[in-house]
């Protein structure tokens, strides 16, 4: 019973976040901009739309995974392939988004030394 409601409450916030994350991402950024960033305080970088889809993907995988412990649609193999897959795409969406981030800040960076020069 209690993965049952695990995995209905993460299908839900993970439902719900992935459609705002795919068409009311500005909105996420305004509102609630505390939620789209990977890691922690001093080592952390801001997620962008491909990021907080992934890891809204990741949310709905272990959700579902919740719910079918109890119903058994799927086999546990098919479940480890699903869940490699969504790992997967998990770290590349986080290298993706801070390898932008890197590039982002090294053209502040040089764009600061321009300014200083002249």
């Amino acid at each position: 019973m209690n993965n049952i409601l695990i995995g209905i409450f993460l299908l839900a916030i993970s439902t719900v976040g992935l459609v705002c994350a795919l068409w009311r991402f500005e909105w996420m950024q305004k509102q609630i901009p505390f939620l789209l960033y990977w890691g922690r305080w001093p080592w952390r970088f801001p997620a962008t739309k491909i990021g907080v889809s992934a890891g809204c993907l990741a949310g709905i995988t272990i959700g579902a995974l919740c719910l079918d412990s109890k119903f058994e649609f799927l086999s546990r193999t098919v479940w480890m392939k699903i869940c490699i897959v969504v790992a997967i795409a998990l770290i590349a969406a986080a290298i993706h988004d801070y390898v932008l981030h890197r590039k982002h800040k090294t053209n502040e960076i040089s764009k600061r030394r321009y300014q200083d020069e002249d």
